[in-house]
């Protein structure tokens, strides 16, 4: 038996059963097969429904990836090359408070403080202070604040003491992590790039315009 077409078959059902409903004796029913039947609604209905579309699932800033390591696993040559790349004198130096997202936060990019710029270099190379000083205070039973223990000169002294990484003062390399007492004993933190110069932040960008004596050295760090 010659199959009729899905669309012709459905306009047909729907017709008659119009007139059955009207008037029962005047409908007429095109006699089918059961298997044609289910066979060309099966058709129809495959035609018609409608395609779902890929689900869209939007990533948060705290879900982004980021390689966490420990300051033991940095290259320090790596840590040094990338040192230059920081140097931006349009960065507005902006102490304010922010909330920063979890483990890899940071403030916005055009703005910083003194320690943003030891927070940046090791983030370049996959280390994240946020999450490194968050874990080493709770470590001491010390309060935690995610949003700015990391960048409080004093509490990263501490923590780069505690991997064995304080050296004395004097013949620096590229790479030394220089604390610096200012008048009033304000903290200060710059790195030495090098050219012998040190990258910091004190209110005219992340610029290299100092050496390590331009301000009174207090502790000095170094990778291994």
């Amino acid at each position: 038996m010659k199959k009729l077409p899905a669309i012709t078959l459905f306009i047909a059902l729907t017709v008659s059963l119009g007139l059955y409903l009207y008037n029962p004796a005047s409908a007429i029913i095109p006699k089918v097969e059961e298997a044609t039947v289910e066979e060309s609604l099966d058709t129809l209905l495959a035609v018609q429904d409608p395609v779902p579309e890929p689900e869209i699932q939007i990533q948060s800033e705290t879900d982004l990836p980021f390689p966490i390591a420990k300051i033991h696993e940095v290259n320090k040559q790596e840590f040094i090359s990338q040192l230059s790349s920081l140097i931006n004198p349009s960065i507005r130096y902006d102490p304010s408070y922010l909330r920063l997202s979890y483990p890899d936060g940071d403030v916005p990019a055009h703005t910083g403080v003194c320690s943003d710029v030891v927070i940046r270099a090791f983030k370049n190379v996959g280390v994240s202070l946020q999450k490194e000083i968050k874990e080493f205070r709770s470590s001491n039973g010390q309060s935690v604040d995610t949003n700015i223990d990391h960048r409080r000169v004093r509490n990263l002294g501490p923590y780069f003491a505690s991997l064995d990484m304080e050296v004395s003062k004097g013949d620096y390399e590229a790479g030394d992590i220089l604390w610096w007492k200012l008048s009033g004993g304000v903290d200060h933190v710059g790195i030495v790039l090098e050219n012998g110069r040190v990258l910091h932040n004190i209110g005219g960008g992340q610029i290299d315009d100092a050496t390590p004596d331009t301000y009174v050295v207090h502790k000095v760090y170094r990778l291994k």
